[in-house]
C-alpha cells in the first residue's frame, strides 16, 4: 500500500486534477493506493501519523511547498520514503532535489524504487528548536511574507504574488544590522536579505542559492547589503536565474556547516516560507542529525 496525501486546494485544484493519473501509475506497479485529504492548515501531521500507523512505507505528497514542507517535517528521521510531486505555484523544494517540476518524470522515479536521505535545518532559538526543509530568510524576505499574508493578490499566480510583495514592501522597507558567525568568520552589517539554505530555490521560483545542493549536507548563504532602490530593481530580475552573485552588494558563502544571527533588534524570519515567532534576538543554525527519505 502507497499513502497518497492530497491537498485539494493547492495549485488551483492541481492535484485533483492529477489524482487518477497517480492512481494508474501505483496500480501498475502493484501498490494499492489509499488517498487521504488535508482539510485544513497543519492537517499534514495528522495525516502523515496515520499513514505511519498504518505501517506504510512510502507515502505520496501531492500539494504545493506548504504541502510539501509541513509533511516532511513531520517525516524528519521516520524510515517512510517519500515521493513529494510539484503541485503548487512555485514548488521551490522540488527544483532544488530534482532539478524539474515536470509531473510525470518525478512520477515515474516511482519506478526506480531509489531513495536518498536529504539533510534538515534547524534552528535553535532561546527554548525553542525549529526545522527548515529548504531555507531560512531574514530580513526583507521575511517582510514580504507578511506583506502576502496581509494584503493578498489573488488574482496572481504564487510567483507574481511574490514579486508584487516585494514590490510594495521595498518602498518602506528598513534595513537592521545584523552579525553573522560562522567558524572564525564574523561578519557585521546592515542587510537588505539574509538568505540560507539547503536548496538552490526559495520565494517561488528565485535562484538565490545557485550554487546550493541538499546533498552536502552544507549550507549555503547569500547576504544582501543595504541598497538603496535602484540598486534593488537592478538587483531583482538577476536574482531569477542566479545571477545576482555576480554583484558587488551580495556576498556568497558555500559550506557552512553551523552559524550564529545576533542583532540588536528582534529577528524577524521565516523557515520555508513560513513566518516565525518575532521574539528572538539570536538564532543559532545548524544541520539536524537525522534528515527524510526521498524517492530519487
Amino acid at each position: 500500500m502507497i499513502g497518497i496525501l492530497l491537498n485539494p486546494n493547492a495549485g488551483k485544484g492541481k492535484p485533483v486534477k492529477f489524482k487518477e493519473r497517480v492512481k494508474s501509475v501505483v496500480n501498475s506497479l502493484g501498490y494499492t493506493p489509499l488517498f487521504k485529504c488535508t482539510k485544513f492548515r497543519g492537517h499534514e501531521k495528522e495525516v502523515i501519523e496515520e499513514f505511519i500507523g498504518k505501517k506504510i512505507k512510502k507515502i505520496i505528497i501531492m500539494g504545493g511547498d506548504g504541502t510539501i514542507n509541513e509533511s516532511l517535517r513531520a517525516l524528519i528521521g521516520k524510515s517512510t520514503e517519500i515521493l513529494p510531486l510539484p503541485m503548487g505555484s512555485g514548488d521551490d523544494y522540488i527544483r532544488s532535489i530534482y532539478g524539474t517540476t515536470d509531473i510525470e518524470v518525478i512520477l515515474n522515479k516511482l519506478k526506480k524504487d531509489e531513495w536518498k536521505t536529504f539533510p534538515v535545518g534547524e534552528v535553535k532559538a532561546g527554548n525553542e528548536k525549529y526545522y527548515f526543509i529548504n531555507g531560512l530568510g531574514i530580513g526583507f524576505d521575511a517582510d514580504v511574507l507578511v506583506k502576502m499574508k496581509n494584503f493578498r493578490f489573488k488574482y496572481l499566480n504564487g510567483p507574481m504574488q511574490y514579486l508584487m510583495s516585494i514590490i510594495s514592501t521595498i518602498f518602506f522597507y528598513k534595513a537592521n544590522e545584523i552579525t553573522f558567525i560562522s567558524g572564525d568568520t564574523v561578519d557585521k552589517r546592515k542587510i537588505l536579505l539574509l538568505t540560507i539554505g539547503l536548496g538552490k530555490f526559495l520565494g517561488g521560483g528565485f535562484m538565490l542559492l545557485p550554487k546550493a545542493n541538499p546533498l552536502k549536507r552544507k549550507f549555503d548563504a547569500s547576504i544582501v547589503n543595504e541598497v538603496n532602490k535602484l540598486i534593488f530593481f537592478r538587483l531583482l530580475p538577476s536574482a531569477k536565474n542566479g545571477n545576482h552573485l555576480t554583484s558587488r552588494y551580495v556576498k556568497y558563502i558555500e559550506g557552512i556547516e553551523s552559524l550564529i544571527i545576533k542583532s540588536k533588534e528582534l529577528i524577524k524570519f521565516h523557515l520555508d516560507g513560513e513566518l516565525m515567532p518575532v521574539k528572538y534576538r539570536e538564532i543559532e543554525v545548524s544541520i539536524k542529525n537525522e534528515g527524510v527519505k526521498i524517492i530519487v
